[in-house]
């Protein structure tokens, strides 16, 4: 098996980023032994972890036999933890693609083999390295970086410079991209499930970056049980609703853990990836007598649920001239996350509801307003449909109803309050 899958893996370097944040000697103060890449196709395509090359301008690959690629970022998704390369040929050498798997019935204690350039290894002595061991657990991080959702772990070594290598079946399938996740309190390396890498690929080849997935829910924090979430909206057909869940279930564990922190569960929620599975804890409230002749009796005692959730596909974003604006612009300030509003179409649906330049936009559509998130929100949205939008200014925050206006409005500023 390594003889015939080990031609296709790769020692994968950064020269320098595409934007000038930083440069070949800031990539290798963070990774100082480098990465590793994999071909899946003829055509030169590669995998890696999205980590590994955020915002990377010049990447150098180097095979086996000592070549030097230059290669590129065809797409990236950093809330789904992978990005795809492809390297620019010279010349009809071939590449070795390795064949992707499936990650759908891998169960704790099946066999693993990691690939990798672990310390160089590839650059210094032409060999991948490779290490045999076991998936030893299938579970969700609440974040590692942008990623958040299921990984398998094992205990087949994960050394760095191994970062964005395969993980293995015993047949020599591709199962997972290894991440730089490696723990050192556990001493076990965790890899990204391929099953949720082939729902991202579609996308990342036509140069898209893929939005979060989608479960399908709307919610409400508790006002007095604040750790909990309250479902106000199942869509329909939605992986909820083919799951059970129903508008009034409140959410008191995501992904294997108590909901402390309501804006946290937000976040988690819509960046959970597609293809990634979920398990939620909700607490049912009693139902009341169905008997009408029974008016006495108490209702149904609340109930605990369990379900696991399969991340639906992200929603496919309308054309340009088909999606509905809030009639705003928000000031252009990449050092900042906040959504600071620079100017307002005074007969747009904002201007009307008195949203003036300075203001902060919060919440969209129930979700945390976050760089990219904002923008994904408002190209799944039609003019006429309505939007929740949480604004704050000088220590007040007010929510707002908004049914957004048609594209194309002229922005004219209106007089800030």
């Amino acid at each position: 098996m390594f003889a015939r899958v080990s031609p296709g893996v790769v020692a994968l370097e950064v020269k320098s980023s595409r934007d000038g944040s930083y440069t070949g000697k800031d990539w290798r103060q963070r990774y100082p032994f480098g990465g590793t890449a994999f071909f899946i196709d003829p055509d030169g395509h590669l995998l890696t972890a999205a980590s590994l090359v955020e915002k990377a301008g010049r990447i150098v690959l180097t095979d086996v036999a000592g070549r030097e690629l230059s290669a590129g970022v065809v797409g990236i998704s950093p809330a789904g933890g992978v990005a795809l390369l492809r390297i620019v040929r010279r010349g009809d050498d071939p590449v070795t693609p390795l064949v992707l798997g499936s990650s759908g019935d891998v169960k704790v204690g099946d066999r693993a083999v990691s690939l990798g350039n672990p310390y160089g290894t590839i650059q210094r002595t032409g060999q991948v390295a490779l290490s045999s061991g076991s998936v030893s657990g299938i579970y969700q991080v609440n974040g590692h970086g942008a990623y958040r959702g299921e990984v398998l772990e094992t205990d087949a070594a994960v050394n760095p410079g191994a970062f964005g290598g395969p993980l293995l079946d015993a047949r020599g399938a591709v199962i997972g991209i290894l991440l730089d996740a490696f723990s050192y309190n556990r001493w076990l390396g965790t890899a990204l499930p391929i099953d949720q890498v082939k729902a991202l690929l579609p996308r990342l080849r036509r140069r898209e970056e893929p939005g979060p997935g989608t479960i399908g829910i709307e919610c409400e924090q508790r006002v007095i049980e604040q750790h909990r979430a309250r479902i106000t909206r199942v869509a329909p057909d939605s992986p909820a609703e083919q799951a059970g869940l129903r508008r009034g279930d409140e959410i008191v564990e995501f992904g294997g853990a108590a909901l402390e922190d309501y804006a946290r569960f937000l976040d988690a929620l819509h960046a959970l990836p597609a293809g990634s599975s979920v398990d939620l804890v909700v607490l049912r409230p009693g139902e009341a007598p169905a008997d009408a002749n029974r008016e006495a009796s108490a209702p149904e005692p609340d109930s605990l649920v369990r379900v696991t959730l399969k991340v639906g596909p992200p929603t496919e974003a309308l054309p340009a001239a088909q999606r509905g604006t809030l009639g705003l612009a928000f000031k252009d300030d990449e050092d900042s996350p906040r959504h600071v509003v620079e100017s307002v179409d005074a007969e747009g649906p904002a201007g009307k509801a008195g949203i003036a330049p300075g203001d902060v936009l919060e919440m969209l559509d129930g979700k945390r307003a976050r760089p990219t998130l904002v923008a994904s929100i408002l190209e799944r949205k039609r003019a006429g449909e309505r939007v929740k939008a949480v604004f704050s200014r000088d220590g007040w925050t007010r929510e707002f109803s908004l049914v957004l206006g048609p594209a194309g409005e002229k922005l004219a500023p209106a007089e800030e309050k």
